[in-house]
């Protein structure tokens, strides 16, 4: 779901989608919380990323994800079928393999490793608790 950082810029991929995402914004940290309150409050939940020169904002929902980008004053939507299961596995991976780069993503302002982490673990548990619910 996400590549390994490098000079303040990586990129989200979800199915047969990928844009940018620059440390604008907090991004592990953003979708971390995204993740979290989708699994906890059982609601859609979105994520806004400015990608220098246009925006997306990525709906987050268990069975499918919408991606409405704005760029010239023109808005795309996309819907892309998920397993938000498979997804968080995807994301959390990501965040850790690459744990260090994510803390020095913004050189000017490096993120704290211990909330990273947290939230990876706040995350699973999120996510253990929705399924063992569900099933």
């Amino acid at each position: 779901m996400l590549k390994k950082p490098k000079y303040g810029w990586s990129k989200i991929t979800i199915g047969n989608w990928s844009d940018g995402c620059s440390y604008i914004n907090n991004v592990p940290i953003d979708l971390l919380k995204a993740f979290i309150n989708l699994y906890k409050y059982r609601n859609p939940t979105t994520v806004k990323f400015d990608a220098e020169g246009w925006e997306y904002i990525i709906v987050f929902d268990f069975y499918e994800i919408h991606i409405i980008t704005e760029k010239n004053d023109e808005y795309i939507l996309k819907t892309i079928p998920c397993n938000i299961n498979n997804l968080t596995n995807e994301l959390v991976n990501d965040i850790l393999l690459n744990i260090k780069e994510w803390v020095n993503f913004d050189e000017d302002s490096p993120l704290d490793k211990t909330q990273i982490i947290d939230l990876c673990n706040r995350l699973k548990n999120e996510r253990r608790k929705f399924n063992a619910h569900i099933y």
